[in-house]
């Protein structure tokens, strides 16, 4: 039988990946025709408020496959997580699940908002004012959820 952590991690990988592995094909195919000034940087309204050349292009590309590829690792090394408090048996494994897909999460949250970011750059858009509250909604939610959850199952309240 399969877990459903594991499903839902592999979803999620598929979806990072996706995300980011696209966006790298468009920029490497794209980027002969892209315009000699690009936006680099965005104000928190979603607009352009600063340009660059085409190298800023890698930037939030750079960022966010290191920050997937981070993510990556830390999945594959559980035991180094610290879930804190006592847990043994049964509550550890349940707070492994709940962190792993925790950070799953994180990581294909990450992959699509940078994916977008550098997108909007390279087709010279701005990001939209529902950016910034989607990106911070994407980041936080999760990890206040799960936080929540570990507390719950640990007796925390």
């Amino acid at each position: 039988m399969v877990r459903r952590d594991k499903v839902f991690g592999a979803v999620c990988l598929a979806l990072g990946l996706l995300a980011l592995g696209g966006v790298t094909v468009l920029v490497l195919v794209r980027l002969p025709s892209l315009p000699e000034q690009l936006p680099a940087h965005y104000n928190a309204a979603g607009e352009v408020d600063a340009w660059g050349g085409r190298g800023i292009l890698w930037v939030p590309l750079a960022v966010g496959w290191m920050i997937f590829l981070v993510l990556s690792v830390v999945l594959r090394l559980p035991g180094a997580w610290n879930i804190g408090g006592s847990a043994a048996g049964e509550q550890r494994d349940k707070a492994l699940v709940i962190t792993r897909s925790m950070l799953s999460l994180l990581r294909c949250a990450v992959a699509l908002d940078f994916a977008y970011l550098t997108w909007c750059t390279a087709e010279c858009r701005p990001l939209g004012t529902w950016f910034l509250p989607v990106f911070l909604g994407l980041i936080f939610l999760p990890l206040g959820v799960n936080v929540v959850r570990l507390m719950l199952l640990s007796g925390k309240r």
